[in-house]
Parts: structure tokens; C-alpha cells; sequence
């Protein structure tokens, strides 16, 4: 029999929240053919989206006066253009297109962040990293342990990118996570790129105590042009009210689902309607079940253990004698669209533990820093 000791979803009232969409690794120029306010047009007006993070590649999309993150959004409009390659301004080139945009008065939250590009990617959220400075400056930014301990010292939180482009270990990953608390999850889903497998090898190594959040962004380029899309890629978090700290607090638990629907906002001019995956309304955890509630139709439920498919349906038991130390669902939409859980930790109710009570609380204080 096993129990359940790690539940992201405990804390979760679904009777008494909101839920809010979001992407955290958007591109605009000089990374995108679309200029910042028609990227946050587009996510606010044609995708319903709640939340965005425009994550350029080391330095802002577009330079202001200082060196910063291009988060403010209401500034849009004053902006100058560096060079992609050495961050100078250039005095020559500016935008007289661009547009400022009021996230207050478009409802919609702008997170600031950066994607961080030097090595293996990794996005910088909630903190003004400037990589360039560092990366032509400091031969540590071209460490990742480096970089992302100095997101943490900023108080930001991290993850890693589109892990299918490398060829990390397991070990590594592990040994990365564990000694960075504030690095809270991995890009599952990165447009049509899967890295579920390399996701669920992490957690076997991990799991149960050290749990890695699985993400789902769109890392749009090509705004007008195709390419990799926009809009078929997000996370659903749910909140009584959207705001820094609840949104903070909701990544650091991994308090949200992620979704991929390959074929949603394929069209330019296409509006699609907010919910184009199935959504899940409850989940349920008890000595003996976790079992999910769904608000609409849906092809299958597959629970999924140390890579392998464990239980079909939106009920698992947990006598069930293929679980390890954890299980996450996939609803499987009509439509294809798919929406993930994040992992339950589990452990044998007969067995030893294989961590120790110190290890555990150690871990637990130090996450709940950030």
C-alpha cells in the first residue's frame, strides 16, 4: 500500500478559486518577427492568456536606458534597439512602431524575466538578471549552477528549458535540483518539443521528497510567420485572486496543471475559445485514491509511474502494486488537447524509507524560503 506525502494540490479550495492561464518563455524582437505589444495583443485579446512572461535571450528585447528586463511594460513605447551580439546601443535604429501597454488595464499580469542562453537554457523569473554584463564580463556565466544561484540570490525562481537539446544525465539533473531549491521545475512541453521522458527519468531519481514542476510554454519566435506557435502551450494555476505572491507561492508548490494542444491558434487570425483542453475541476486525495474531477469530455486518463503507464480512468488506487515513488495523470482531450498534473510523491507503507527525516526537513525549510 502505498502513501501519498508529497500533494501539490492539498492546499487547493477548487470551490473557492479562480484559475489563471499563463506562458513563461515568449520571445518578441529581435527573437520574434513580432514587436512586444503585438506579442501582448495577442496573448491578452485572441488567447484569453492571464499571465506573460516576454523572456528574451540574455538581454532585453529591446535596450532602455539601463541595462534591465523588458517587464515594464508601459515603457514599451520609449525603447531603443541593441545589438543582439554585444548589447551596445545602436544609436541609429529604433522602433517608432512601438507601443506601450497598461497590464492593469489590459487585466493581464507581466512577469519579468529573461531567458539565459550561454549554455544549456533556463529561464530567469521574478528578478532582474541582466546576463550580459556577467556573460562577456564573468566566466561563471557560463556555468548554469552559477547563474541560476545568482537568480536565487536575487530572489527569483528558475527552470530549465527544452531539456531534449542536451545530453544531461539523469545524475545531473538530480544533483542540480536538490542543491537549488529556488530551480523549480523543467519545460515538459516547449511548442510541439516533449521532453516528457527526460522529466520522468528526473523524478525517478528525485522523487518523493524532491518534487521538479513540469511546465508547458510555447518559446514563441514567429509571431507573424508561423514556426513555433504561440497560444498552444500553458499553465493553469489557480488563485483566489492573480497577484505576485499567490503566483510566486503557486510555482514554488506546483499548485498548477500544464496543457498542449498541438493544433490551437494555428491560424493568425483565429480566435479560439479559452478552454480547448479538457480542464481539471477537483482532485481528490485519500488513504486509498487520488481521483480527479474533469469539467468536460475527454478520450482517456492515463496514470503514469516511473515512465510507465500504471492505471487508465480518473480514479488510481494506491494498493496499486506498479506505483513507485510517484504518479501523475494526463487527460487525453476529444480534440487532442492534453492537460498534466503534477507528480504525487509516494512511499511504501511496508517498506524503509530512503531518505532520511533530516533530509526531508532540510529540504522542506529551505524551499519554503522562496
Amino acid at each position: 500500500m502505498m502513501k501519498v506525502v508529497v500533494n501539490p494540490y492539498k492546499d487547493i479550495n477548487f470551490n473557492a478559486v479562480s484559475n489563471y492561464k499563463g506562458d513563461f518563455h515568449v520571445h518578441s524582437y529581435p527573437h520574434n518577427d513580432g514587436l512586444p505589444h503585438e506579442l501582448i495583443d495577442r496573448y491578452n485579446d485572441d488567447f484569453e492568456f492571464d499571465i506573460l512572461a516576454l523572456t528574451c535571450h540574455d538581454i532585453p528585447t529591446f535596450g532602455f536606458n539601463s541595462p534591465m528586463t523588458n517587464w515594464k511594460w508601459t515603457e514599451l513605447d520609449e525603447v531603443e534597439v541593441r545589438d543582439r551580439d554585444s548589447g551596445e546601443f545602436d544609436e541609429d535604429t529604433s522602433f517608432e512602431d512601438a507601443e506601450s501597454r497598461n497590464p492593469d488595464e489590459l487585466d493581464i499580469m507581466a512577469v519579468e524575466g529573461i531567458e539565459l542562453t550561454n549554455s544549456d537554457h533556463r529561464n530567469s523569473l521574478f528578478n532582474d538578471l541582466w546576463e550580459s554584463v556577467e556573460r562577456y564580463d564573468n566566466e561563471d556565466a557560463s556555468d548554469i549552477q552559477w547563474t541560476l544561484e545568482e537568480v536565487a540570490n536575487r530572489f527569483g525562481l528558475s527552470f530549465i528549458c527544452h531539456p531534449d537539446r542536451y545530453s544531461r544525465t539523469d545524475e545531473y539533473y538530480a544533483d542540480l535540483y536538490k542543491s537549488l531549491p529556488t530551480c523549480f521545475g523543467m519545460e515538459v512541453w516547449s511548442d510541439t518539443e516533449d521532453s516528457r521522458e527526460i522529466w520522468d527519468s528526473v523524478l525517478t531519481e528525485l522523487m518523493p521528497y524532491r518534487p521538479v514542476w513540469g511546465m508547458s510554454n510555447s518559446d514563441n519566435h514567429n509571431l507573424h510567420s508561423g514556426g513555433r506557435g504561440a497560444g498552444r502551450n500553458w499553465n493553469t494555476f489557480f488563485m483566489e485572486k492573480l497577484n505576485y505572491y499567490a503566483l510566486r507561492r503557486s510555482f514554488s508548490k506546483g499548485e498548477f496543471f500544464f496543457s498542449f494542444h498541438e493544433n490551437a491558434h494555428r491560424e493568425p487570425d483565429k480566435h479560439v475559445p479559452k478552454t480547448i483542453a479538457p480542464e481539471i475541476e477537483d482532485v481528490l486525495v485519500t488513504v486509498e485514491k487520488i481521483e480527479l474531477t474533469i469539467n468536460k469530455d475527454y478520450d482517456n486518463i492515463k496514470w503514469i509511474s516511473e515512465g510507465e503507464e500504471v492505471e487508465t480512468g480518473n480514479i488510481v488506487m494506491l494498493e496499486n502494486e506498479n506505483l513507485g515513488s510517484y504518479v501523475r495523470a494526463v487527460v487525453e482531450g476529444n480534440d487532442g488537447g492534453l492537460v498534466y498534473t503534477q507528480p504525487f510523491g509516494l512511499i511504501d507503507t511496508d517498506a524503509e524509507l530512503n531518505i532520511s527525516r533530516i533530509t526531508k526537513k532540510s529540504f522542506a525549510s529551505r524551499f519554503r524560503r522562496f
